[in-house]
């Protein structure tokens, strides 16, 4: 015998103890990975490659013994100071608010200068879908069974 009573319940108990906040920053985690894992193969939000550099800065990149492929990653910092915060049910990933280290310019305004050449810093609707299904969509679905 079902008692409706208890499975309704057990459920509203299930749901109440659903963690979205942490859902929420592993959505973070994985939107940052993604990122990451593109610009690192050199491939826009689109999956484009990142358009080259111009020959004289290739040539400057050649002498400081540097790669000549696109990839954003000339000291790592900008990429690695990628961070995420959850504020209610959005997630924003972001750069902080500080200056780099070395060329002592605001970390976000290089991203931006970045983003506008070598669009990254999105998530085409596959990454979107994945990384919704894979942290919000499967976790919440598991309640209802």
């Amino acid at each position: 015998m079902i008692n409706i009573q208890d499975e309704i319940s057990r459920h509203l108990k299930d749901f109440i103890d659903f963690n979205f906040k942490k859902q929420m920053s592993l959505v973070g985690i994985e939107s940052i990975r993604i990122i990451n894992d593109r610009v690192e193969k050199g491939v826009d939000v689109d999956g484009a490659k990142f358009k080259e550099y111009s020959p004289k800065y290739k040539k400057t990149r050649r002498k400081k013994g540097l790669g000549t492929k696109p990839n954003l990653q000339v000291t790592g910092e900008m990429m690695n100071s990628l961070d995420f915060n959850v504020k209610g049910g959005t997630t924003i990933v972001e750069f902080p608010k500080r200056n780099h280290k070395k060329s002592k310019t605001s970390i976000r305004e290089i991203a931006e200068v970045n983003d506008e050449t070598r669009e990254f810093l999105d998530h085409n609707e596959r990454e979107e879908a994945f990384i919704w299904n894979k942290h919000i969509i499967k976790p919440f679905s598991e309640l209802l069974k």
